[in-house]
Order: C-alpha cells, then sequence, then structure tokens
C-alpha cells in the first residue's frame, strides 16, 4: 500500500498525455481536491516522470494539520521506495514532524514538495545517500524550519530557495533564486563564519568564465567582469534605481596563471553609476571626481582633499610623524628636465565678486599648535613650522633650499646660525659660530679680479671679523683692472637737503664716522685724550692718524696744495 508503480511506461504516459496529470495519478498520490494551475500540473508531471515509483505521504496516514506527528507516514513513504530510488510526494499541508525522518543511504530520491507546503518540528529531513534532491519547482516551501540534510541539495534550474518570505520576489527586474527577505536586521543579513585552529578565514568568492558549460573553461579576457556588488535603493517609484557599487574587473594580459584585475568602486549621483576610486593591478589608487574628497575624516566644501587624523604614536621608535611620505623614484631615460619625490602644482581662479583676497599661494604652512607637556619645564630644542634635515651633496650645486627665480620676501627676523636677537625686531641675524673668514660675501659674475689667493674671483665685497676671538668688521671692496683705477671700497652718504655749515664739535657732515670706547661696563664712552679716532694706511703701514683732540698726524709733511 502507499506506492503506486505503473504496470508499464506505455500506461503511465498516457495518465500524463499532454503534460498533465489524470484523474488516476491525481488519486494515487493523494491530490484529489487540490487544484492546481496548467503550468504546475505540467511541472509535476515533468518529475513524475523521471521514474515509476512515485509515492505520496498521505498514502501512509500523513495528515497535514500542524499537530499530529507525520513523521512516521513521512517514513514509511521513504522505505517503500526501491533501493534504487524514486518520488515522494507532498501535497499542501501543514506537517509537523516530531518522529526523524531520513533518506540514509538511499540513492536518487526526490523529496516533491508541493505548493502550500509547510514542514515545521525538531525532525526535519536528513540526507546521507547520493543525488538528493529537494524539488519544488512552479511551487513554493511556506515553511522550512530547521532540518539537517548530511548530503548535496541540488535545486534545479530556473529554481530557487527564499528565506524569510513566502514567495520570489522580483528586484530591480531580476527574480535571484536565491533570496533572503525580511523587515529586521537579523532576517535580512548573511552571516559567515569559520571555525578552525588555522589563519584561513570564511570566504566571498566570484568566478567568471567565457565558456558556456558549467565546469568547462575558456579564458576571459581584458575587461570582463569578474564580480559586482551592487546596492539599491527605493527613490518610492520603483526597486532598480542605483546607489553604489563594487566591481572587480580584469585588464592588462591574460594567460595562464594570470589575471590582473582592477577594483572599481562606484557611486550614482542621478542613476547612473561612475567610478568613484579605482584599484589596479600595479596597485596604483586613483580616486575620482573633482572633490572635495576626504580621508581619515569628513570632507569639507571649500576643500578639494582633506586629510584628517588623530594618531597616538606606538613609541616604538625616537620619532614620530602624522604623515610620511616615502617614494623610491627611478628616473628612465629622457627624464632630463627634472626629478622630484613631490611635486606640487594646480592654478587658482578667483572669483569676481570680492575685490581683494589676502593671500594666494601654491602652498600656505601654518604654526603647529603644540601642547607641551614636557616635564619640569622643558621644551623642544626646536620648533618649526618647516624644518629642513640637511642638503644633498651630488649635484654641482647643493642646497638645502634653492629658490630657481622669483622674488623671496620675508616678514620677520630671519636667522642665520642663530634663532634670537633681544635687540632686532625685524632683520637679519647671521652667527658664524666659531668660524673666521667672510660671513657675508657678494660676488658677480662681471667681476674677475686675480687675488684669489684670498677671495674668489667673482667675489666683489665681503664682510668678515678683525680678529678671531675678538670681533671687529672688516668691511672689504675688492676691484678688478677693467675699469678706473680707484673706488675699490666706496662709502657714499646721499642727503635730501642741504648739508650741515656749522664748523665746531657739534657739526655734522654728509658722511659720519663714530669712534667710542667700553665705558667700562655694560655701554659705550667717548674715546679718552689723545686716543685715536681713524687712522688711514696701506699695507701694514698706517700713513694718517685723526686723535680725540682733532688733531691730524702723518708720518710724513702735509703738503698745502691746491688740485
Amino acid at each position: 500500500m502507499g506506492r503506486y508503480t505503473w504496470p508499464t511506461a506505455d500506461r503511465f504516459q498516457q495518465s500524463i498525455a499532454g503534460g498533465r496529470l489524470s484523474s488516476e495519478v491525481r488519486a494515487r498520490i493523494g491530490l484529489d481536491g487540490y487544484a492546481l494551475d496548467a503550468q504546475r500540473d505540467a511541472a509535476l508531471a515533468e518529475v513524475l516522470a523521471t521514474t515509476l515509483d512515485v509515492l505520496s505521504v498521505k498514502s501512509f496516514s500523513a495528515v497535514g494539520d500542524g499537530v499530529a506527528d507525520d513523521g512516521i507516514a513521512f517514513n514509511l513513504a521513504r522505505a517503500a521506495l526501491p533501493t534504487n530510488g524514486g518520488t515522494v510526494v507532498v501535497p499542501p499541508g501543514d506537517y509537523l514532524l516530531t518522529t526523524a525522518f531520513t533518506f540514509n543511504g538511499q540513492d536518487n530520491v526526490v523529496l516533491w514538495l508541493m505548493p502550500g507546503v509547510v514542514l515545521t518540528g525538531e525532525a526535519l529531513p536528513t540526507a546521507t545517500g547520493n543525488n538528493f534532491i529537494l524539488d519544488w519547482r512552479s511551487g513554493n516551501i511556506a515553511a522550512f524550519l530547521g532540518g539537517i540534510v548530511n548530503e548535496d541539495v541540488f535545486i534545479t534550474n530556473n529554481n530557487g530557495l527564499v528565506i524569510g518570505h513566502t514567495a520570489q520576489v522580483s528586484i530591480t527586474g531580476a527574480t535571484a533564486e536565491l533570496q533572503i527577505l525580511g523587515t529586521g536586521l537579523d532576517d535580512s543579513m548573511i552571516s559567515i563564519g569559520r571555525w578552525s585552529a588555522d589563519a584561513n578565514s570564511a570566504n566571498v568568492r566570484f568566478y567568471k568564465s567565457r565558456n558556456a558549460a558549467i565546469g568547462s573553461f575558456t579564458a576571459v579576457t581584458t575587461g570582463d567582469d569578474l564580480g559586482r556588488i551592487i546596492a539599491y535603493g527605493d527613490d518610492g517609484t520603483d526597486d532598480d534605481t542605483l546607489s553604489s557599487a563594487i566591481i572587480f574587473d580584469t585588464e592588462g594580459t591574460i594567460s595562464t596563471g594570470q589575471v590582473p584585475g582592477i577594483i572599481r568602486f562606484q557611486v550614482a549621483a542621478a542613476g547612473t553609476l561612475a567610478d568613484a576610486m579605482t584599484i589596479d593591478s600595479s596597485k596604483n589608487v586613483v580616486i575620482k571626481g573633482t572633490g572635495p574628497h576626504g580621508i581619515g575624516g569628513p570632507d569639507q566644501s571649500n576643500v578639494g582633499l582633506t586629510i584628517r587624523g588623530a594618531f597616538t604614536s606606538s613609541g616604538a621608535s625616537n620619532w614620530s610623524v602624522g604623515m610620511d611620505v616615502i617614494t623610491d623614484l627611478t628616473g628612465l631615460i629622457g627624464d632630463v628636465s627634472y626629478q622630484a619625490v613631490v611635486y606640487l602644482r594646480g592654478s587658482v581662479t578667483t572669483q569676481g565678486t570680492d575685490t581683494n583676497i589676502g593671500i594666494v599661494a601654491q602652498l600656505r604652512v601654518d604654526e603647529p599648535d603644540i601642547a607641551n607637556n614636557l616635564a619640569s619645564g622643558g621644551k623642544p630644542d626646536v620648533a618649526a613650522s618647516v624644518y629642513v634635515n640637511g642638503e644633498p651633496d651630488e649635484g654641482d650645486v647643493n642646497a638645502a633650499l634653492y629658490v630657481a627665480s622669483g622674488v623671496s620676501q620675508f616678514h620677520g627676523n630671519v636667522f642665520i646660525g642663530d634663532d634670537a636677537n633681544a635687540n632686532m625686531t625685524t632683520g637679519l641675524t647671521i652667527n658664524q659660530g666659531a668660524a673666521d673668514d667672510a660671513i657675508m660675501a657678494f660676488k658677480s659674475s662681471d667681476v674677475g679680479h686675480p687675488m684669489t689667493d684670498f677671495w674668489e674671483a667673482d667675489t666683489y665685497g665681503q664682510f668678515e671679523k678683525v680678529e678671531a676671538t675678538s670681533g671687529g668688521l672688516v668691511v672689504r671692496g675688492i676691484k678688478d683692472a677693467d675699469g678706473v683705477s680707484s673706488n675699490a671700497l666706496l662709502l657714499q652718504g646721499n642727503l635730501g637737503e642741504a648739508a650741515s655749515t656749522t664748523k665746531s664739535t657739534g657739526g655734522q657732515g654728509v658722511v659720519r664716522v663714530l669712534a667710542s670706547v667700553t665705558d667700562g661696563g655694560t655701554s659705550t664712552a667717548a674715546v679718552g685724550t689723545d686716543g685715536n679716532l681713524l687712522t688711514i694706511g696701506t699695507g701694514a703701514n698706517t700713513r694718517f692718524i685723526f686723535d680725540a683732540e682733532g688733531t691730524a698726524h702723518a708720518d710724513d709733511v702735509w703738503t698745502d696744495s691746491v688740485f
């Protein structure tokens, strides 16, 4: 009882003639009283055509009311199948399976769940045989809760698995065969986990072949999509409005063991996707768009690219920085104009409504906001807005800072070799340390004097110390032989009014030379009696002396003559 085997194949074919079930077949498998549309009736006929052994759980006293334990009836139907398999049909109903229901050890089994079937309970179907097929084709399972299948489960093509709903839903014009549909977080989420004592992880894998036969191989070509993750949003009208996507493409030369890839991160502004960022097979990252962009934090509407970060160093080294740019640049033949690790360039178009802009610059650097937490009132040795650590030595000209052309302006103190000057508000301070040569030199390519034992040929003036340890200033002029034979050093004053005519100790001249000495403390005093104010000489010999009393001395007789 329960098994229906047609005497012959011809008899069976007559029973499903025209792709419809005959009344005899419907009665045998417990479908009397259930209306099936033509499509579902034909689908069931197709399944029944796969075997002459068709069993219905109704023939084994299954109730299908959700109260009685139908597990026994399911097992009886399964046990009645021949060893080479067959079909167990479950007509519509609510089946409670308390008794374990298995297909263990049986091959080529089809468990046919008709539309409207609900399977509940703690002992849902399990299988360990080969080719166990859970088949509902043009129908669907209203609920299939729990259960264990210990063998591969095959869902035939054009049929699907829906979790969280009673029917497949068409989204963006496509009806996916695997759907998870829900109204909350848990029932609309996929979790993939792996528990293993190794470093391997769970995987989501995409695969693409240009061969139309599953399991066969034909290489993809450049530009083929290997996989897509696409997000759509409800715009209040339909479900096919694109929002964003991650696309895995191919590029470059494809050969055995080599499929170069490019990842495209895309967003849609008006329903059309466009690249926002790409990462190619050479690990080049390109951020598209005109901005504003933000890295490490939100962007700003008035900034093209904002890089933010609240970073705390690990303390593993003796230094820390917020952003480190490291580039190993290798030039190739033809790169003869310039090679640079970082190149800043751009253009600025000013607005037309304002009449003035405070600053337009290629680079602006503000002072760092330093919160000094050093113990015992300590301070950083150097605190700077820009710190240049050194210069190269491989060039014909080497510099820590090189301005090729244009005007350089400094508004504030400029220090060379020093960091403070209490007596200067704005100006230039040069500290040459223990060096005893020139502190400042003036050069010109037009000059070519012969006195190169002391000064470079193109030097025409310099400042230096008189004595190594006590100081004093030498103002030196150096002149070649190309001009008039005079004026190697010229002191010239240009007064914007008539010169003073006072002839007394209070008289002033257009050019004035003052001499003073220390007052024995921290200030200065006039030169004392008979002290020399000014000397004029040549080589090591003094020829004229002017003293504090105004007396002039010469090593020869003064000549009083007219030019």
